[in-house]
């Protein structure tokens, strides 16, 4: 299964050579590197290395504040600041019983085609009861 923002991607590429082959678009090149998360986060147990679903995951750039949504069809990977390029506080959250993980100055640069995402792995460690 594919994310729902992937599987809009590929409606959206699939009509792109329909429009070019009638002369609508531009000479430029068309990118859709704007609609990808300038952040991606794969979360994961630090003992077990097992994948964590469903983290609350967070990024602010100043005012700007998104959340993390499910980015991969495995739900796996989550993505936040669709397009965005900017300098983020990220924080992750598990309700499973893991300590906060938290970095700052997360640096998304802006390319040719929107931002330069940066992956993150965050390693959770459990709260020992």
């Amino acid at each position: 299964m594919i994310g729902v923002e992937r599987r809009a991607l590929l409606v959206l590429a699939s009509t792109l050579p329909l429009v070019g082959g009638c002369g609508l678009l531009p000479e430029s090149p068309i990118c859709l590197d704007e609609l990808y998360p300038a952040v991606t986060l794969v979360v994961s147990d630090s003992a077990s290395g097992a994948a964590l679903k469903s983290p609350l995951a967070i990024v602010r750039d100043g005012a700007y504040v998104d959340t993390a949504g499910v980015y991969s069809g495995d739900s796996t990977i989550y993505g936040a600041a669709l397009g965005r390029a900017g300098t983020y506080a990220v924080t992750v959250d598990h309700l499973g019983g893991y300590r906060r993980w938290e970095r700052s100055g997360v640096r998304v640069r802006r390319g040719d085609c929107g931002p330069e995402s940066v992956r993150l792995e965050v390693r959770l460690q459990s709260i020992a009861l």
